[in-house]
């Protein structure tokens, strides 16, 4: 185990520790609205590299322009009620 230790027979590993806070850029989407009167969708571009930020932009920006006629598919992960 890397970084961690043991206590009580139970592994417990060391937090991971997070980027400075000044090295992250937001990048606003899409503005609307009274700032008290709305929410914030935030995007992650985990698995793009900064090389890939072009193709992040250009995924975000057609998922969000695309218009909709009925819910996305997302995924499906294991549910209780299915199992599957």
């Amino acid at each position: 185990m890397c970084g961690g230790a043991r206590r009580g027979g139970v592994a417990v590993a060391t937090p991971a520790t997070a980027a400075p806070a000044g090295s992250a850029t937001v990048v606003p989407i899409q503005v609307t609205g009274d700032p008290a009167k709305r929410f914030n969708l935030v995007l992650l571009g985990d698995g793009y590299t900064e090389a890939d930020l072009p193709t992040f932009r250009a995924h975000v920006d057609r998922h969000l322009n695309t218009p909709r006629t009925r819910t996305p598919t997302w995924p499906s992960a294991p549910t209780r009620a299915t199992g599957s």
